[in-house]
């Protein structure tokens, strides 16, 4: 199925979700792993909550939709 702007796609840094907004998704998805992906490590389980919680206020201060968290 091809990509709509109504669905919600996954992100792990503030760039990528301001692009995603300016494609025209209305929410967005990001979750320990992609995070620790995005940042050179393997397993989301890995990484601090801390860094997981500094990485999720970027994505909120990067844009205004909505955002969706999955972690350990």
């Amino acid at each position: 199925m091809p990509w709509r702007a109504a669905h919600s796609l996954a992100t792990a840094r503030a760039s990528s979700a301001q692009a995603v907004a300016k494609a025209g998704a209305k929410a967005l998805a990001t979750g320990s792993a992609s995070v620790a992906m995005a940042r050179g490590g393997i397993d989301g389980e890995d990484i601090p909550l801390s860094t997981l919680l500094s990485v999720l206020a970027e994505i909120t201060q990067a844009t205004d939709l909505p955002v969706s968290a999955d972690f350990e």
